[in-house]
Order: structure tokens, then C-alpha cells, then sequence
């Protein structure tokens, strides 16, 4: 038999050649006669003849487990699908799965399973029967990436991105860094003029923060007038960075020194360093030479 445990058979014996002998299978609980190995009469039927030559002879019964009906239907229709139904074979804890279709996502299961909040689980006991299952799914939610950055890099930084749901309203922050000012968002934003607002999520999306140098004004003076010049640049320059700055005197003149915010006023090349919110005036005095 095979396997061992899923039948007998009757027949079996010693016999004169030429003998016609009955065999059958009968197969235990939960198994079912399959087929004949050997010379019989006929292959398909648990009730047979062999017929006996001049040699022993061996016929085998062959049985397998009964196979049992696993249904299981989907809720809602076409949300899903579920793998593993069908005929399966009995005497085993027969696995299910549970595959959302896209827009859903698997929820719970309805019927005889291990575990009903898992979509991948077996039945909760080795199948003996048909079994009828439901897999329940529910619409997925939807999450999106709102990225969020800083531009230039150095200029600031922000806070607020990640993965959100569809429909929540999340808060976004700008802060600038030392000489730097938020200059306004770029992207789907509340208020593009606000450092901190607010992103309704919809979809992905990139919003950044713009950030410029904090700047003040320079100039440059001479005193008296037309003694000399002032060389360097002037203008609207980077708080905090200092700007090379050359006293030059005209002939019959000769430079004396430097009044403003200059860091040193004894030569006639220094620097000056602008100040956030003030004008920054370097003023190079020159006298005659006599």
C-alpha cells in the first residue's frame, strides 16, 4: 500500500499459477483508493483481478488524502483575490492568501481561519470538508512624500516633510540661518510669505524655502572732495563679510586716515564690514602736502 497508513487491501496469499484471485483496497478515513501498481485486471478500480503466472507477483494499491472544497468569495466584488482555493487535500491545514487589488488593502477574514486579521494564514483546523471563507477588503489609504527643502542649502533650514495621508493639512517651518533672510516658498503652500504655513496634501510634492544673504549698504567717501578716491565695491553687500576697500590720493594730496567702521584706520588698504540694517560709510581724509 501507499502510503501504509491510507488502506488495506485483501487477496493477498499464495496461489497455484494460473489462478484468477479477487483483490481489493479499501482505504482508510479521510483517503481515497487512487490506482493499481502492478498486473491487474483493471488499473482504476479499488475491486479487481490478477491473475497469477509462474513467478510471484506483487500488486499495489495506491491511495491518496481526499480532497476537499476550500471556497471563498471577496468583499467588496473585485477588491481582491484570494489564492489557495479550491480542491485541496484533506488532513492538512490548507494556507490561504489574501491579494488586495490596487486602491485596497486586505481588512479581515470571515470563516475557519488561524488568523483573521492576517491576509496570509491557514485554516484552523486540517481541512475534513468544504470550507467557506470571505476575504473582506477596504479602500487603501492613500499616502503621499512632501518633500521639503532648503535653497541655497547654507541659507536655512526646514522642518515638516514626510509621508502623509491624502487629505491631512501639515505644518512647514523655515528658519534662516545666521545673515540670511527667508525670501518666500516655492510649491503648494498657504502662504508663500509665511517662514511657518501650512500644506494642504493632495498628491507629492516638492515645496522649498528660499533664502537670501542679509545685506546692507557700503560706501565710500572722500573728504574733502576730490582729494582723492575710494576703491573697492559698494553697493548692496552680504552682512557680516568683509569688503576690501583702497584709499587713493590724488597728486598734491596724501591719505590721512579712515573714519567709519573700517579695520584699520591707518592704511590705505582695509576693510569694512557691513552691519545688519545700517549703511556701512567709509570716509578716507586726505590733506595737502605742503
Amino acid at each position: 500500500m501507499q502510503p501504509v497508513e491510507g488502506g488495506r487491501v485483501s487477496g493477498a496469499g499464495k496461489y497455484a499459477p494460473g489462478t484468477v484471485v479477487d483483490v481489493q483496497a479499501v482505504p482508510a478515513e479521510g483517503y481515497a483508493f487512487s490506482r493499481w501498481l502492478g498486473s491487474v485486471v483493471d488499473r482504476t478500480s479499488p475491486v479487481t483481478k490478477t491473475y497469477i503466472g509462474a513467478e510471484s507477483q506483487q500488486v499495489v494499491a495506491v491511495f491518496e488524502l481526499k480532497r476537499h472544497l476550500i471556497d471563498a468569495k471577496v468583499i467588496p466584488a473585485n477588491a481582491g483575490t484570494v489564492e489557495g482555493t479550491g480542491f485541496r487535500p484533506g488532513g492538512l491545514l490548507a494556507q490561504v492568501n489574501a491579494e488586495p487589488a490596487p486602491g485596497y488593502m486586505f481588512d479581515r477574514w470571515e470563516g475557519p481561519v488561524a488568523d483573521a486579521s492576517s491576509a496570509s494564514t491557514t485554516l484552523d483546523k486540517p481541512l475534513h470538508g468544504t470550507v467557506s471563507l470571505t476575504a473582506h477588503f477596504k479602500p487603501a489609504e492613500e499616502i503621499f512624500t512632501i518633500a521639503v527643502t532648503a535653497v541655497p542649502s547654507t541659507g536655512g533650514s526646514v522642518s515638516g516633510g514626510g509621508k502623509y495621508k491624502k487629505g491631512e493639512a501639515i505644518t512647514i517651518k523655515a528658519e534662516p540661518r545666521e545673515n540670511y533672510l527667508f525670501n518666500g516658498w516655492r510649491g503648494p503652500v498657504a502662504s508663500k510669505g509665511r517662514a511657518e504655513t501650512t500644506v494642504f496634501v493632495t498628491e507629492n510634492a516638492t515645496v522649498s524655502a528660499h533664502f537670501i544673504r542679509n545685506q546692507s549698504m557700503v560706501r565710500g567717501k572722500t573728504q574733502p572732495k576730490g582729494a582723492g578716491r575710494v576703491e573697492g565695491k559698494f553697493g548692496a553687500m552680504p552682512v557680516g563679510e568683509p569688503v576690501p576697500i583702497r584709499a587713493v590720493a590724488m597728486p598734491g594730496f596724501a591719505f590721512v586716515r579712515w573714519d567709519g567702521p573700517v579695520a584699520d584706520r591707518t592704511k590705505t588698504q582695509t576693510t569694512i564690514t557691513p552691519a545688519a540694517g545700517k549703511t556701512a560709510v567709509a570716509v578716507a581724509i586726505f590733506e595737502p602736502i605742503r
